[in-house]
């Protein structure tokens, strides 16, 4: 199971050598990722426009990794988009997690956290998570089609 090597996984997964033992192994991680993820905390207040926006997204990116995989002519979409999705999942987590950190850093060097009550916070973390989820969906399907074109070139075998 790979958490940050996507180029191993793209070689794994163009061989086709990605065992059924693994493939539950990121189904699991997923599934107990999404949970400790998303329940909202008691402070969250919800908002329409994650309730309506956000299974949205998940729908036309997951329908967009398919159209990239080949569509119906693509081999093994869920055992690739699973597995792609938790690498590229991890590597932009550490990626907001750096940038969380340094604005973190920033407000104990300047003392200032006042920026955090301001009523406008919630609506730009909202949209910034969209964007966020958009992004991990976009390179999902970058490397579906990356790993998808490789088979149908014939660098790999075709199942």
């Amino acid at each position: 199971m790979q958490f940050v090597n996507l180029r191993k996984l793209k070689s794994q997964l163009r061989a086709g050598d990605l065992p059924p033992r693994e493939v539950a192994l990121y189904l699991a991680g997923q599934a107990a990722l999404g949970v400790m993820l998303f329940v909202p905390s008691p402070a969250d207040v919800p908002r329409a426009w994650d309730y309506f926006a956000l299974p949205v997204l998940a729908l036309v990116g997951v329908f967009y990794g398919y159209r990239c995989n080949g569509a119906a002519a693509g081999v093994r979409f869920a055992e690739r988009y699973l597995a792609l999705s938790w690498v590229i999942g991890w590597r932009t987590s550490l990626l907001a997690a750096a940038v969380i950190a340094v604005g973190f850093v920033a407000g104990l060097v300047t003392g200032d956290f006042a920026w955090l009550e301001d009523e406008r916070v919630p609506v730009t973390l909202s949209a910034t998570t969209a964007l966020f989820i958009a992004f991990i969906y976009w390179r999902i399907g970058v490397h579906l089609q990356d790993v998808s074109a490789d088979v149908r070139l014939g660098a790999g075998p075709q199942m």
